[in-house]
């Protein structure tokens, strides 16, 4: 699951809500395109591919606990400005 959330500065905080095997197996910026062209593809005019990766990259993970058998983990993957 992905979500974007306003900020006051009317820029969006979106983060990116996934199981910890996935999240590890995106350990390249081809990878993790590749990845959003299958399951966001709809992103790509919203965040360029560039800044996509350069987000991505540039922030840990925070792990997040739920009631489940999987740890997710979410990553603040872009702050877009409006």
């Amino acid at each position: 699951m992905m979500i974007a959330l306003p900020n006051q500065d009317k820029s969006w905080t979106v983060t990116l809500f996934i199981p910890q095997e996935i999240f590890d197996s995106l350990d390249t910026p081809s990878k993790l395109i590749d990845f959003f062209e299958i399951h966001y593809r709809d992103t790509f005019p919203l965040i360029s591919k560039e800044k996509l990766v350069k987000d991505f990259f540039a922030t840990k993970p925070s792990p997040m606990k739920v009631k489940t058998k999987k740890t997710l983990k979410l990553r603040r993957i872009a702050k877009l400005s409006s």
